[in-house]
């Protein structure tokens, strides 16, 4: 697949090559696309990690021309709402999103999703989530930690720290009388969300359909190969 890759941060290097690994060609990589760039632009999906501030111009730049896409920035979730809508009513529209494209996340919510229609498991538990991050990240809580506290929110609410350089660790903590549950995600290299953004955009340009919605409703979804 001919993939334009927007963002030339830390993630834009290690994306690039996780697509050439998989066989894509990236046609064009740059950091903040130009009328030309869409003008002469010869591919069939976009990738974009670059910046919220660009988000709303790149979904519709794409999915007016019917390029799959796969949205891996963050902070544009009040944006979220309209910009579904209006993807929602074109007829070919690929498109799907995330704040974190780790596979294990996807799992991690997976747990949760079905301990929160059991919630009588749950009956004399207390819990907390805790997230890690490098000192960089600007974010707090993170958006991983605020979704996957959307599927089972916790009582405790959501510790967030910034230290060194930790890539990305979520701790959902489980504590009753006598015993303890943890589950915990940790992300070594930045290389899974590299990985996870590119399995998903291989899955979402295999549809026959339109779709327009988060990556775990993608891969969850029936209708996904």
């Amino acid at each position: 697949m001919r993939v334009a890759l927007i963002g030339t941060g830390r993630m834009g290097p290690i994306l690039k090559q996780v697509l050439e690994e998989r066989g894509h060609q990236v046609v064009a990589h740059v950091g903040r696309p130009s009328e030309s760039f869409w003008a002469g632009l010869q591919a069939q999906a976009v990738v974009d990690f670059s910046h919220a501030a660009q988000t709303q111009a790149i979904v519709r730049a794409s999915l007016e021309r019917n390029l799959v896409l796969v949205t891996g920035t963050t902070g544009w979730q009040a944006q979220e709402e309209s910009l579904r809508t209006w993807a929602k009513q074109l007829p070919h529209a690929r498109w799907t999103w995330s704040s974190n494209f780790s596979r294990g996340i996807l799992l991690f919510q997976l747990v949760l999703q079905t301990l929160q229609k059991q919630p009588h498991l749950l009956e004399g538990w207390d819990t907390a989530l805790v997230e890690i991050h490098h000192h960089r990240k600007k974010d707090a809580p993170s958006g991983t930690a605020l979704r996957l506290n959307a599927t089972l929110p916790a009582l405790r609410g959501i510790t967030s720290l910034r230290v060194g350089e930790v890539v990305g660790e979520h701790r959902y903590l489980f504590s009753t009388l006598g015993e303890e549950l943890e589950i915990l995600h940790r992300a070594y290299d930045r290389a899974v969300f590299a990985r996870g953004a590119v399995w998903a955009l291989e899955r979402l340009a295999s549809l026959g359909s339109s779709f327009v919605g988060p990556w775990e409703s993608l891969l969850i979804t029936e209708t996904a190969p």
